[in-house]
């Protein structure tokens, strides 16, 4: 996984400890965005993205 979207769980993990039923946005969904997605999909949040650049459905 990338540092920036390792960061990016772990500083989000900080500032929410219970995630059951939360929604998160992405912008991007490059290899930091995809990877995010993924890491916050085992925890069962629900993630939206967007990314004018992909066509491709993200994870």
């Amino acid at each position: 996984m990338p540092a920036v979207a390792e960061y990016s769980l772990s500083a989000m993990s900080v500032l929410c400890e219970n995630w059951t039923n939360k929604k998160v946005s992405v912008i991007g969904c490059g290899n930091v965005g995809s990877k995010l997605i993924e890491a916050l999909s085992r925890f069962g949040v629900s993630c939206n993205y967007f990314d004018p650049f992909v066509e491709r459905r993200c994870p």
